[in-house]
């Protein structure tokens, strides 16, 4: 099993390392492939990518195919009309409204999952279950019970690879707010607001729950 931080992710780790041929590092010797194949070096050359979820996934396309190895050849929305209009601005792929026709594809090498957020546990188990990378949008699940789901299909499919995007758990003021919460030094932690560069979200608690902490597969 292995799971990537936001450090590894650049939207080309995927098809960027050697592959392993005594170990299969990367689980890709033990899985149908239809878009691999070995160069010379142990390189995979071709990876076939699909995006579910055309909002902020949109830009999923252009990471992927900034690898000459991957191409995203196929994008699905349930929303028919942005489906069109994003399949209009990145021709050449097919466009699928069913998240489980793409889940279940053997053409897949990977998917990346930019959903609503409900959706996101069980696609990532059926993308698993059917032999696929994952990169998913944030967040990863929503309880605890999801979080020991996804953790037992790694353990069921070893080879897999799965990542998620936690761009600011590293930024050194975070950190820092982080250890001040721990430390008890700000008091107890009664609400909290987040601002992102795509708008304006605010999330409470109760008085007295319990914050929520960084979990590491």
């Amino acid at each position: 099993m292995a799971v990537d931080t936001e450090a590894d992710w650049d939207g080309s780790v995927l098809v960027s390392r050697p592959w392993n041929g005594r170990t299969g590092t990367m689980g890709w010797r033990s899985l149908p492939r239809s878009g691999l194949a070995r160069a010379p070096g142990g390189f995979v050359t071709f990876l076939k990518a699909a995006v579910i979820g055309l909002g902020v996934g949109e830009q999923h396309i252009e990471g992927f195919e900034r690898h000459s190895a991957c191409r995203v050849t196929v994008l699905c929305d349930i929303d028919h009309d942005r489906l069109a209009a994003v399949g209009a601005r990145h021709p050449g792929r097919s466009l699928v409204s069913d998240p489980g026709q793409v889940l279940c594809d053997p053409n897949i090498d990977v998917v990346s999952i930019a959903s609503y957020d409900d959706a996101h546990f069980q696609q990532v188990v059926t993308a698993l279950e059917h032999g696929k990378h994952v990169f998913v949008e944030k967040p990863l699940c929503q309880t605890d019970v999801e979080l020991d789901g996804i953790y037992r299909a790694l353990l069921r499919h070893r080879g897999l690879r799965l990542s998620s995007n936690l761009p600011l758990r590293r930024v050194p003021r975070f950190l820092d707010l982080r250890a001040r919460i721990l430390s008890g030094a700000m008091g107890p932690s009664i609400t909290s607001k987040v601002i992102t560069t795509m708008g304006a979200c605010t999330r409470s608690r109760k008085a007295g729950a319990a914050p929520s902490r960084p979990t590491r597969l």
